[in-house]
């Protein structure tokens, strides 16, 4: 069925009109009626051969398996999946606004190194999450890297959702079935390919998309891809040869320590990459800031950005006051990782500023469950630092209306006389006397009893 406008997809989604088409379907904005917002719907392309669709319902089933697996606000949110009579299936996603990064490269062919360390953190956050849940990527480009227009927007004005999830290779345990991939058949974009996957489908892992994102950042401050090739061998040949050209010949501003972060994140042999994505985006704003390129990644940085302007922030972090320097938080790097501490917030601070932790890393106190993003903790505990303290209520004041000048004065009213005169207080005010007690030695020891 060719999808059209006014086309009920569910009972709760109808399709209102088509955004734009790819190489493996198309995708609709579309009303979810129940939750009365937009959506986004993609589809199967109509073109697809018969004996493929299998497949493809294999992928999109994934897809949406493997989308609802991770935990990051930096990727693209499922919200339904199915399949329609015809066999057709569809993804009813959150729809979002903005351009893609192969979008903006198109228009302006780079990015700045600061705009490619955000982009590049928020890759790497999503990609973390993903390899957690034994998730790989396999197609990580340009394309499918969505620079989205949100309420959140990071520095730069720039919030990344991570797309298309469809050709993941999630791990499963061994022996079991792998049939969405044939022998010889490349799933990827070749130009951002690990040499490794365009080699042999069952070497692709978390390193394969690692490599895949430091060709991104080099097509990013370069505007070309690192390598090149008339045919899909004489790429793989480019590849297994050695790093690209350094960046720091192309790239006005960069220095030799992005040069070794591409020497590492592009080495052909995969145990030479980074060891995790969380690693990866570290080293980039460690080689960035050697660079002398201020990158802010938490909302500390802003605090110290309207301090170097002058202005006063409620949010300046008070270093070495009691409150920052007992430990009694625990941190971990991300949802579901294992939470280290006690420490304090001095030393929680500090890890995100030296890249040691990552700009999401969640805090919580010790002894609860109630985990937060580190960098909104901190916010919160220098704003309540920051805060005076509430004044104690006071009673109302009342004042006496003065005469007016030339009236005769009341007379003063009469002294009250200390408690300590004779005579105070009056015999009115005074307690009636008390009952004198019998000594203790002429009280019975029992109770007395009248006598008959």
């Amino acid at each position: 069925m060719e999808p059209k406008p006014c086309t009920m997809v569910t009972p709760s989604v109808r399709l209102v009109r088509h955004l734009r088409s790819g190489g493996m379907g198309s995708v609709w904005v579309a009303e979810h009626l129940k939750l009365e917002r937009p959506v986004a719907v993609k589809f199967v392309s109509a073109e697809v051969p018969r004996q493929h669709l299998p497949a493809l319902l294999a992928r999109f089933d994934r897809e949406a398996k493997a989308a609802a697996k991770l935990r990051s606000r930096h990727v693209v949110t499922i919200h339904d999946y199915g399949v329609l009579a015809d066999e057709q299936p569809f993804l009813v996603m959150e729809l979002l606004a903005g351009e893609s990064l192969g979008d903006r490269l198109a228009r302006e062919r780079t990015l700045g190194l600061k705009e490619t360390a955000v982009v590049l953190r928020q890759v790497c956050s999503a990609l973390g999450a993903a390899h957690a849940q034994g998730i790989v990527h396999r197609d990580i480009k340009p394309d499918n890297i969505f620079l989205a227009s949100s309420d959140e927007e990071e520095e730069q004005g720039l919030f990344v959702k991570v797309l298309d999830f469809g050709i993941a290779k999630i791990a499963e345990p061994p022996g079991a079935e792998r049939g969405l991939t044939a022998t010889g058949v490349m799933m990827g974009t070749p130009n951002y390919m690990s040499p490794e996957q365009m080699q042999d489908v069952k070497l692709v892992g978390p390193a394969s998309d690692l490599w895949a994102v430091g060709a991104v950042a080099y097509h990013a401050l370069v505007g070309e891809v690192p390598f090149r090739g008339d045919t899909a061998v004489a790429l793989w040949l480019s590849k297994k040869q050695g790093p690209p050209r350094p960046v720091s010949e192309r790239c006005p501003g960069a220095g030799e320590a992005l040069d070794g972060w591409f020497d590492c994140a592009l080495c052909p042999d995969p145990k030479g990459r980074f060891p995790s994505a969380k690693e990866m985006s570290s080293a980039f704003v460690q080689a960035a800031r050697k660079c002398g390129v201020r990158i802010s990644l938490d909302p500390i940085d802003s605090a110290e950005q309207e301090r170097a302007r002058g202005e006063p922030s409620a949010r300046r972090p008070p270093r070495g006051s009691v409150r920052w320097t007992q430990a009694e938080w625990l941190v971990r790097s991300g949802p579901g990782s294992e939470p280290v501490g006690p420490v304090s917030l001095d030393s929680i601070h500090r890890g995100i500023e030296t890249g040691e932790l990552p700009p999401d890393a969640q805090a919580c106190r010790q002894g609860s469950a109630d985990w937060q993003l580190a960098s909104l903790v901190l916010v919160e505990q220098a704003r309540q630092r920051s805060e005076p303290p509430p004044r104690p209520e006071q009673s109302p004041v009342h004042t006496v209306p003065r005469a007016p000048a030339g009236a005769p004065q009341a007379p003063p009213p009469a002294a009250v006389p200390a408690q300590t005169e004779p005579g105070w207080p009056p015999p009115e005010m005074r307690d009636p006397p008390r009952r004198p007690r019998r000594p203790l030695a002429s009280r019975s020891a029992c109770p007395r009893s009248r006598s008959p």
